[in-house]
C-alpha cells in the first residue's frame, strides 16, 4: 500500500499510477518460494529469516502488513 502524508494509506490511486506489488517470497536459504502472489504457505519446519520482495513506485513510501494464521 502507498502511504500518504497523514500516515494513512492511499485508497484510490490515480489512473495509470504504478502501485506496489509483491514480486517474490524468498526462503531463508535465498531460494524462491513463490512469485507474484500476496499469500504463501510457509512450512513450519523451515526456520530462519524469510524475505518478501516488493516493487516500490518512485517517490512513494509504502506500507507492508504481514499476517500469520
Amino acid at each position: 500500500k502507498v502511504s500518504v502524508a497523514d500516515g494513512d494509506q492511499e485508497r484510490d490511486p490515480p489512473e495509470g499510477a504504478v502501485v506496489p506489488e509483491v514480486v517474490a517470497w524468498l526462503r531463508p536459504n535465498g531460494d524462491y518460494l513463490a512469485e507474484r502472489t500476496d499469500v504463501v504457505d510457509v512450512p513450519a519446519y523451515e526456520h530462519g529469516v524469510w524475505k518478501v520482495q516488493i516493487s516500490v513506485p518512485d517517490d512513494a513510501p509504502i506500507m507492508v502488513d504481514l499476517n500469520v494464521e
